[in-house]
């Protein structure tokens, strides 16, 4: 069973990304027309010295556990109150004592590690994807990329080399059925996407469906919006979400094989959220029918529910929450936790009764929530882990 905590990204994050394409996109153009660090953080190492590393499958060098203590933290992800995830300066690591100390799980790569980059379903099956956009030597290489597996918890990996992989989003349902959304060139308002497919865990990718800007065809992914994600109820049916200045609409594509070809699944967003502009988010599934779609924009945020995979969505679920700061936790399609920036609102019924709670520091600077019940959960503020046992009341 897949094991989910999932964190929303914040609402401003999406407009981030699509500055950061479009100066990208900017400058190849401007040579075409003939015009022309992250600081690793610091690392405590706990003696006595690592054990001699595991050797690795594959064509990937082997992993040195080091027991360390994480000083920055830029992404973690827990699975369940003592297995989680880590992203620190583009390198990942893996905890299984609930925070206490954790161990680098990096596999041999010259690329970064990022937040979307990573997915495991469990404590032992995992995937990490480095695509051109996440080199320090981007564009040497013809846009090659990588897809690292792993059926250990990270002490070994297996390589797949990946042809024109720029940044890629990785999702499983299972240790076999996977997607890759490859984001790729992106201009005002529009984006260029890939999806890749395995049935293999990994082993193999085949790209099903691509974005082609000076010629879209039915059935493919449109060059319109930024995409924020991809995610699947089942083998076949799936869906990718974004952002398009459109007033009134929840952007959302839809899939019924598997992601070969899509259909415009917007809908109205009703009299509730009328006279605004919407992003919507990766939908999270907790079994093949029941799952959520979150949306903000403007000062609204809200949360729709389906218990038929996707195919309807039910009225929407709102919260009066600072929704430019907000960060979310989905334990499961009852229990959510969300954070704005100052208070914490926690659920137990799928959003139809919240309870709001004032943390003991500033939750101003949070950047990621993650609950693994109903008491215990993690956030990251100023690249610091922080936990709480209490439902939020107090954090350590």
């Amino acid at each position: 069973m897949i094991l989910y905590a999932y964190k929303q990204k914040k609402w401003g994050d999406d407009m981030k990304y699509a500055k950061t394409m479009m100066i990208i996109l900017l400058s190849m153009t401007l040579v075409l027309a003939g015009c022309g660090s992250v600081k690793k953080p610091k690392q405590t190492v706990k003696p006595p010295s690592p054990p001699p590393a595991e050797e690795q499958q594959g064509s990937s060098a082997s992993v040195q556990p080091k027991g360390i203590e994480l000083d920055s933290v830029d992404y973690v992800k827990f699975l369940d109150e003592q297995n989680g995830l880590a992203v620190s300066g583009g390198k990942a690591y893996r905890t299984r004592d609930g925070a206490k100390s954790w161990t680098d799980i990096t596999p041999d790569t010259t690329g970064s590690i990022g937040e979307r980059s990573i997915f495991f379903i469990d404590k032992d099956n995992g995937w990490i994807g480095i695509g051109d956009f996440d080199r320090p030597d981007q564009n040497s290489n013809g846009r090659k990329g990588e897809v690292f597996a792993t059926h250990d918890g990270g002490a070994s990996w297996k390589k797949t080399d990946i042809d024109d992989l720029a940044s890629p989003q990785i999702y499983f349902i299972d240790k076999d059925n996977g997607w890759i959304l490859d984001h790729k060139d992106a201009a005002m308002m529009h984006e260029a996407v890939a999806v890749l497919r395995t049935t293999d865990g990994g082993g193999t990718w085949q790209t099903v469906n691509e974005t082609d800007p000076q010629n879209e065809k039915q059935g493919d992914l449109p060059f319109s919006g930024h995409k924020s994600g991809i995610a699947f109820a089942d083998k076949d049916t799936g869906y990718v979400t974004g952002y398009t200045p459109v007033d009134g609409r929840v952007y959302l594509y839809a899939t019924a094989d598997g992601g070969k070809t899509w259909q415009d699944a917007s809908f109205a967003v009703g009299k509730q959220l009328a006279g605004g502009q919407y992003s919507s988010y990766p939908p999270v599934f907790f079994d093949g029918k029941n799952g959520i779609l979150p949306i903000g924009g403007g000062e609204k945020f809200a949360v729709y529910s389906t218990s038929d995979g996707g195919k309807a969505w039910g009225s929407p679920t709102l919260l009066d929450a600072a929704v430019q700061d907000v960060e979310m936790s989905f334990i499961d399609k009852d229990n959510w936790v969300v954070a704005d920036g100052k208070y914490i609102y926690s659920t137990a019924d799928g959003g139809k009764t919240w309870a709001k709670t004032q943390p003991d520091l500033s939750i101003a600077d949070a950047t990621e929530i993650n609950f693994v019940s109903a008491k215990q959960g993690y956030m990251v503020i100023n690249n610091k882990l922080y936990t709480t046992r209490d439902g939020g009341s107090t954090w350590e």
